[in-house]
């Protein structure tokens, strides 16, 4: 803390008390102000704030005892317990984490797209992963040109629906 007055202190003090900056201004024996008191308050911001949580830390029991009672009530609904254990962890330094880090592991691999027939149309996939289906732009039907037109992907013969299509159009001719 700095330098401060008598009055300056006693105005911090009251006004971590009261919370109105001009009862405590007047309280602290200042003549009755609203302005000042604001002011006041703004320039020893500071020092209060240091009061204010020194006062929060002497009132760290009552708050765990009050969230660890509403944790155990049979009464309070199970949001609430919630709530309560989770300001009861972050007050005790567990931290909480609203991200879960996943470490993928996988080989990074391009996978090339091939072409299928699923469900009569011509589609491109990627992956083998149906999750992931990128209809070819053209509206029309696959003609026959287009089965040995491979810039487009593969065609995956191993696709039973595929196989039975390209077999109808005389791919294996």
């Amino acid at each position: 803390m700095t330098d401060l007055t008598e009055r300056q202190v006693s105005f911090i003090d009251n006004f971590v008390e009261l919370n109105d900056a001009a009862a405590a201004y007047e309280k602290a024996g200042y003549a009755a102000d609203p302005s000042n008191a604001n002011k006041l308050v703004s320039r020893l911001s500071t020092e209060i704030n240091a009061q204010l949580q020194t006062k929060m830390a002497l009132s760290t029991g009552l708050a765990l005892s009050t969230l660890e009672a509403v944790m155990r009530d049979e009464a309070t609904a199970p949001r609430d317990k919630i709530n309560a254990a989770n300001s009861w962890l972050d007050r005790t330094g567990v931290a909480r984490s609203s991200t879960v880090g996943v470490k993928d592991e996988r080989p990074t691999q391009r996978w090339k797209p091939v072409r299928r027939i699923i469900d009569g149309r011509d589609t491109i996939v990627m992956n083998d992963d149906p999750l992931f289906l990128l209809p070819k732009k053209r509206t029309d039907e696959t003609d026959v040109a287009d089965i040995h037109d491979s810039r487009e992907g593969d065609w995956d013969i191993g696709d039973r629906e595929t196989y039975l299509y390209l077999q109808s159009k005389g791919f294996f001719n």
